[in-house]
């Protein structure tokens, strides 16, 4: 059996922490802490140090998102939760540092596989691509960016900060930033993770 894989559960709805517990353990995935407060959120994370920490993104008292900001500051993996498939959540989401983002109608499949997949520190999104099906769908379904800015979309696609991405691609991190500013433009994008966000929501994984 793989190893468990340890989760902080927070959302403001006591039943789906609960149903969330009972749906998740049975797959060697143990809910370590719930709660829909956020001084109590941090305090179990830090507490716990889980691999996973799951939140809701529009909780009733706070932003589910700044709480996404704090945790992942301190190197926390977080996945995004949330009862909409909406571009620009997505985006505040993956702008905040969320690895994963989970539409709460999705399988318990999907959200198990989201967890196993972000606790080794991979991204996951509605519709999880290989890095290949990513490379071709930029290409094919962004024709307005020039070669060099779908290459390094995509590469931010899956989770490269720019020193990476210049880095594998031989160039200045100003190089990448302005790649990534042009493509920003040409899609309309209001920010770095706004233009991931439409690119994959054209490459049908919202």
């Amino acid at each position: 059996m793989s190893a468990e894989t340890t989760v902080v559960v927070v959302d403001d709805h006591e039943v789906l922490r609960t149903g969330l517990r009972y749906v998740l353990e049975p797959h060697n995935i143990r809910v370590v802490g719930e709660t829909g407060g956020l001084e109590e959120a941090k305090a179990l994370v830090a507490s716990h140090r889980p691999d996973v920490v799951v939140v809701d993104v529009r909780l009733a008292e706070y932003d589910g998102v700044e709480l996404i900001k704090d945790l992942a500051r301190k190197r926390t993996r977080v996945i995004a939760y949330s009862g909409y498939s909406d571009d620009r959540l997505l985006a505040r989401a993956i702008d905040a540092g969320a690895m994963g983002f989970v539409v709460k109608d999705s399988s318990t499949e999907d959200l198990v596989e989201s967890i196993r997949a972000v606790s080794q520190g991979r991204r996951w999104l509605p519709q999880p691509l290989s890095d290949e099906e990513i490379d071709e769908a930029i290409r094919v379904k962004l024709p307005m960016l020039s070669r060099r800015e779908r290459e390094i979309l995509g590469h931010v696609s899956k989770g490269l900060s720019t020193d990476e991405v210049a880095e594998k691609l031989q160039l200045s991190a100003h190089t990448v930033r302005t790649h990534v500013k042009n493509a920003m433009r040409k899609l309309e994008a209001t920010s770095r993770a706004h233009a991931v966000a439409i690119a994959l929501r054209e490459l049908s994984i919202r």
